[in-house]
């Protein structure tokens, strides 16, 4: 495994990171060849996660384990691309 993505729907107090991935990055950290982490944050005050967003979390993190290179290990939402024409629906 050269790369682990992480979608989180919220952050820790202060860390600038999820929760999970935090988690994920601790338990990681003792092994010789640890992966990459990523941390996608996505539908912070209830937005909805799109099939793009999904797409690209997907796909930066395969780009990062061919590479073993990433430039940020934590990206928001505001970040990622967003796809304009999806339908919204509010019950």
């Amino acid at each position: 495994m050269r790369a682990v993505g992480v979608v989180e729907r919220d952050e820790t107090n202060g860390s600038g990171c999820g929760e999970v991935f935090k988690e994920l990055r601790s338990t990681l950290y003792d092994l010789p060849d640890k992966p990459k982490t990523l941390n996608f944050i996505l539908g912070i005050s209830g937005e909805d996660i799109t099939v793009p967003q999904l797409k690209f979390c997907a796909e930066t993190t395969l780009k990062v384990a061919e590479s073993d290179h990433t430039e940020k290990t934590v990206m928001w939402a505001p970040e990622l691309p967003i796809e304009r024409n999806v339908l919204r629906f509010q019950f």
